[in-house]
């Protein structure tokens, strides 16, 4: 791949931060500071449409895996502002990709709580779960249906048994049971 010409926009001392805190080489944090920009709109970051586009180019995911990242983007804009810039992109990319497991649960937490309560309820589960299994291209076994799986999930994170999960009680369950956290922290 020829070598990318470093944007006028990216300074060295944003180089230098990044370098630092992801696992990025200054290569490729040159071609995907520049890629980024080409799916950004007059550079103001990426609306969900292209946020998306943007995301399954980076992970090679098919379009089972959209409706996911569109549920995620809302993670990724931390500033809630509507569109997701590259030192937000960034630093929520590095976590769920190098992150260490509490880091990426914690994270993958935001994503399911979908209205920004610090509680996670049933509906929101179903959305998630839906999206998951889609991009995993996994199908429900058995007599399983998605209820049963929401009833299931329930079970083993609500532990005070208020159909709201906490991120506590989230993160806790998740880190103590290998079948949660592969369902509910993929990899992305």
């Amino acid at each position: 791949m020829p070598k990318k010409e470093i944007p006028k926009s990216l300074t060295d001392d944003q180089i230098t931060f990044w370098l630092a805190n992801t696992e990025l080489t200054k290569e490729e944090l040159i071609q995907w500071y520049a890629e980024f920009y080409e799916y950004a709109h007059k550079n103001s970051g990426l609306d969900t449409e292209n946020f998306v586009k943007f995301f399954t180019k980076l992970r090679h995911k098919n379009k089972n895996s959209q409706e996911f990242y569109k549920l995620a983007f809302k993670a990724f804009d931390k500033d809630n502002s509507g569109k997701v810039d590259f030192p937000e992109f960034i630093i929520a990319f590095n976590i769920i990709s190098n992150g260490d497991m509490k880091k990426r649960i914690q994270w993958m937490f935001e994503v399911f709580d979908l209205n920004n309560d610090k509680h996670i309820d049933r509906e929101e589960i179903h959305k998630i779960i839906k999206a998951i299994l889609r991009m995993n291209k996994k199908k429900l076994v058995g007599d399983q249906t998605e209820e049963t799986k929401i009833n299931e999930i329930f079970e083993n994170l609500d532990n005070n048994e208020n159909n709201k999960i906490t991120e506590d009680e989230f993160v806790q369950n998740c880190m103590n049971n290998v079948f949660l956290r592969e369902i509910l922290a993929p990899d992305l």
